[in-house]
């Protein structure tokens, strides 16, 4: 398992794997916590790498930048204008074709100007902010990103401006808690780590934890995932905690999907088999059920799902 980790890891990362092979590897990692840790690790490495190249420019073209960088200031500090007329002006700079130049000599005055400016705003401009107070945010690890002007500066020096602000959360509970199980529902349904998604999964559906599964939201959350997630392993996942419920309307109509949509021939067999697990166990199918597996039985690809198809409409 290992050795198959460290043979797709970086090829994964470079797209130079089959749709197969990258099934094979996401399910590899999706069932071992230690190699998607790992995996993790080797993707942080590989981004620090690849963002590290850095930007060649000759000694005339900087000298010329640091020149027109020392007369724009030069000018910007006998003007009257606002604060933010500055800051507009020296981005302005970066727009010319002495663009990576300029990244190069005003990383020296970036500090200082920033300084300057977070620490002589007066506190009754941020104040003017109806319902957010700045200060606070920034006092509670808010982050604030994406800052942009929506409209041009007016007369009277308005500015709409556009930001955002996001805090990192943590939260710590029995998985039976309300929002505990809301998260890992939203997680199963809305995060791009297919091992996340599996691994909420288990949470939710092995062990003591298994009643969780019968709360609404995750029981649409599991069924959404059988219909649309990409990873077939997170698919499978969630087929066989469904089966795990009482079955009903809703279940019957995400089986019937799998059999009739998942291109996956595995889920369609996993999908047969949750049908004649339920006659088993004296659990009758309507005849929709028959009606569908007898329209599908005709398109079949698979002879030997046409066989157990066929097995079990004649149970």
């Amino acid at each position: 398992m290992k050795h198959k980790f460290d043979e797709f890891a970086y090829l994964y990362l470079n797209d130079e794997l089959t749709q197969e092979e990258k099934i094979e590897f996401e399910n590899l990692i999706a069932e071992d916590e230690n190699l998607n840790n790992e995996f993790e690790l080797i993707k942080k490495f590989n981004f620090a790498v690849n963002s590290s190249k850095r930007v060649e420019v000759s000694d005339k073209l900087l000298s010329d930048a640091r020149r027109d960088l020392r007369i724009k200031i030069g000018e910007l500090q006998n003007e009257s204008d606002t604060k933010t007329s500055f800051i507009n002006s020296i981005l302005g700079l970066f727009t010319n074709r002495y663009a990576p130049a300029y990244s190069a000599a005003f990383s020296l005055f970036a500090g200082l100007l920033i300084g300057y400016l977070v620490f002589s705003t007066n506190p009754n401009d941020v104040n003017n902010l109806p319902g957010f107070e700045l200060d606070d945010a920034l006092s509670q690890n808010y982050k604030i990103n994406n800052i942009q002007f929506l409209e041009e500066e007016t007369a009277d020096n308005n500015l709409t401006v556009h930001f955002e602000a996001v805090k990192p959360v943590v939260v710590n509970g029995s998985i039976s808690d309300p929002l505990i199980k809301r998260l890992l529902a939203a997680v199963i349904i809305n995060s791009d780590n297919a091992g996340l998604k599996m691994r909420s999964i288990n949470k939710l559906s092995e062990g003591e934890n298994s009643s969780l599964i019968n709360d609404p939201k995750i029981k649409e959350a599991l069924i959404t995932a059988v219909k649309t997630d990409p990873n077939p392993g997170v698919r499978k996942k969630a087929l066989s905690s469904l089966s795990k419920l009482k079955y009903d309307n809703q279940i019957r109509d995400a089986v019937l999907f799998v059999i009739s949509n998942d291109t996956n021939s595995g889920l369609r067999i996993s999908a047969i088999n949750f049908l004649s697990q339920l006659k088993l166990e004296g659990i009758s199918l309507d005849q929709e059920v028959y009606d569908n597996l007898s329209n599908h039985i005709q398109n079949e690809e698979s002879d030997y799902i046409r066989l157990r198809t066929t097995a079990l409409l004649g149970e």
